[in-house]
């Protein structure tokens, strides 16, 4: 299977948690597998950086309250029998087959977010039930408002979030300043859409998009570790035109703006 550039709209890692006890409620209609997330374990998982990993959603028919609800299940920690650092391998990521899934969950869809890997050093994260995809193994991190259409390069969408990420002191980030005086952090990269996009490659990443007018691409080595905790549990996000996508940083979202 070759993913697509608009497989999916682009990393919804861990998005539109609901509270567990309305997930049990909803019916497999309205949210697939609605109590995958009861019970979650609160994870700490470390050394990320360049880890790669995927991501399935399972589309529900049903809308709730207006909004197509999707279980989202996250490869990291899974499909590594030797302790690698490649939850998605390609082997069988090349074998998967959508609208088979679909029909095995018995779901509207499964959206697949291609392969991509994080920047991020560190994650708390809740787990849940761990789901079978064509042989990769993913497990239950969050419910999430499902986009309509395909979400549009900066453009800035928001998120429900119960978890923390951190960039570690002394790692090179990389960021984009807005014209309203935001700067967004690069979390995750893919190269689903550029395929020199790799991790030894991310210093040129700042000359290979192609922000609008305003905007700016530039590095930065932390002096200090950054938190990334929406004090409202709503986070704001957005992709650039290579699909690597960003956290906002700054009061409220971030432990300082780099």
């Amino acid at each position: 299977m070759n993913i697509s550039k608009r497989t999916v709209a682009a990393t919804l890692f861990f998005a539109g948690i609901i509270t567990l006890a309305q997930e049990s409620k909803l019916t497999p209609a309205q949210l697939p597998n609605p109590n995958d997330g009861v019970g979650a374990t609160l994870k700490h998982l470390t050394d990320l950086r360049g880890y790669r990993y995927m991501e399935f959603f399972l589309v529900g028919s049903v809308p709730v309250d207006g909004q197509i609800k999707g279980t989202c299940y996250n490869t990291t920690t899974q499909n590594t029998p030797r302790g690698g650092r490649d939850s998605a391998p390609a082997a069988l990521v090349d074998k998967l087959d959508p609208k088979g899934l679909a029909k095995q969950y018995g779901v509207r869809a499964v959206v697949i977010n291609p392969p991509r890997q994080w920047l991020l050093d560190w994650v708390d994260v809740p787990m849940g039930t761990i789901r079978d995809f064509d042989g990769i193994k993913a497990p239950w991190v969050a419910v999430m408002n499902m986009p309509k259409g395909e979400w549009q390069p900066y453009t800035p969408a928001t998120i429900e979030r119960k978890t923390k990420f951190g960039f570690a002191k002394g790692q090179t980030v990389y960021l984009l300043d807005d014209p309203d005086g935001n700067t967004w952090i690069m979390k995750s990269f893919t190269q689903a859409v550029d395929h020199t996009n790799t991790y030894e490659n991310l210093s040129t990443v700042g000359t290979r998009i192609k922000p609008p007018a305003g905007w700016k691409a530039r590095t930065k080595v932390l002096d200090q570790e950054l938190l990334l905790v929406p004090e409202s549990g709503v986070a704001r996000i957005l992709r650039d035109d290579l699909d690597n996508v960003y956290d906002v940083t700054g009061p409220g979202y971030s432990s300082f703006k780099p």
